[in-house]
């Protein structure tokens, strides 16, 4: 595959950032190196058709799931750079925020 400098930029800015590095310990012994060597391409996915790239006016949500196996979200995203090749999205999303004494959500940020 032909890969613009536009998209290696991205792929490189994805797999650098901290909150990657950050994940489960088995995601990342499986990603990095796949990552590194260009096996695998990471995307990064922000702007959105009404907020652009302003992270805090996204409208995008990420819901825990009933069973808490896993997130269910829902949004849009546009312009993400490799993003018909990527097999890694880091994708930008509100999630609710849970008063400690009652547990209830309070609010979404």
């Amino acid at each position: 595959a032909v890969v613009s400098t536009q998209s290696t930029g991205e792929h490189t800015k994805v797999s650098g950032t901290r909150e990657y590095f950050c994940t489960v310990t088995r995601l990342r012994k499986r990603s990095i190196s796949s990552l590194a060597s260009g096996e695998v391409f990471a995307c990064f996915c922000l702007t959105e058709p009404s907020s652009g790239s302003d992270a805090s006016s996204i409208k995008t949500r990420a819901e825990l799931n009933e069973a808490g196996t896993h997130y269910v979200m829902n949004g849009s995203k546009i312009w993400i750079s490799n993003g018909g090749i990527a097999e890694i999205f880091t994708v930008f999303a509100q999630t609710p925020v849970k008063d400690p004494k009652t547990g209830e959500n309070e609010r979404i940020r």
